[in-house]
């Protein structure tokens, strides 16, 4: 792949590289073409895989057989950060616990950001679903499965207990993006989880100063698989994470999908609910609404 993209970067001389395909979601070959390929900046579709090949052929009829004209805004998120999928209104999650027969705490919006932070910072596990479901492989903050960072249990925790899957696989903080050069180094940071940086920002594996530990999202070569959460593009999210902040001083949280190894990400509050009934997710907190495993006596 470094071969590859040295040689288009030598026979088109340009400073843009964009890749899809299942291939771009290895965040390790997608760092190294950054590094080595000599394009200044590159953009990997968060949707890489077979299903996003549907957005190509969209736009390709659009623009070539439709006329379409094209209309980029700079500074813009044209994914919308990836949040593309369907969404669901408070009384249809009600409607939905209802089913189940499922008690829940209907919570004012900050109170429901400052519980949320407190039960992470108490070593619990929690499922979030908010808005829009994320178009692709990676959750981004909509279907959700959080954790502690700074717990590095965490990752053997959560790996036994929820994804069901090997005790070596790592999980990937998500970082207000206003730490993430404190945390990995100057520079632009992605907010897909589609690229790994180095942890603490050197080689060297030097902390930095004023910096929280995050063992738990990090991986056995000093990187991690980030997503910066932007305010603007990501506003609840970021809420959360800021919330997280607030109370403990570290401003990430793990963030993998919400779903078990082999099944796809929740979608739908009925998914969400089985998954939080299925697995040792301590809390469900969705749409505003927080649902207590030991509360409902589960």
């Amino acid at each position: 792949m470094i071969k590859l993209t040295q040689s288009l970067y030598r026979e088109f001389a340009i400073d843009n590289l964009c890749i899809a395909g299942g291939v771009a979601l290895n965040c390790i070959i997608n760092s190294a073409i950054r590094q080595h390929s000599g394009f200044k900046r590159v953009w990997v579709q968060p949707a890489a895989g077979d299903a996003g090949g549907a957005l190509g052929a969209a736009y390709s009829v659009y623009y070539a057989h439709l006329s379409g004209v094209r209309n980029p805004v700079k500074q813009a998120d044209g994914m919308q950060q990836s949040l593309l999928g369907p969404s669901y209104t408070q009384n249809e999650v009600i409607t939905a616990l209802s089913a189940y027969g499922l008690n829940y705490e209907k919570v004012e919006h900050d109170i429901y950001y400052r519980k949320i932070a407190a039960y992470l910072a108490d070593g619990k596990v929690i499922a979030y679903f908010s808005g829009r479901t994320e178009f692709g492989p990676r959750a981004l903050g909509c279907r959700s499965i959080l954790a502690d960072p700074r717990n590095s249990e965490m990752k053997a925790i959560l790996n036994a207990k929820i994804k069901f899957r090997e005790s070596f696989r790592p999980f990937a903080p998500a970082i207000l993006e206003e730490f993430a050069d404190l945390y990995f180094g100057e520079g632009p940071k992605n907010r897909y989880m589609l690229f790994t940086e180095n942890y603490f920002g050197d080689h060297n594996g030097h902390q930095a100063p004023h910096a929280v530990l995050i063992p738990g999202a990090v991986h056995v070569d000093g990187t991690a698989r980030i997503q910066a959460v932007n305010k603007a593009h990501h506003p609840d999210f970021h809420q959360l994470i800021t919330a997280f902040y607030n109370l403990t001083g570290c401003p990430a949280v793990i963030n993998t999908s919400l779903n078990v190894m082999n099944e796809p990400i929740a979608s739908s509050p009925e998914d969400a609910i089985c998954c939080f009934l299925n697995t040792e997710i301590d809390i469900l907190a969705i749409e505003g609404l927080l649902i207590d495993k030991k509360k409902i006596g589960l």
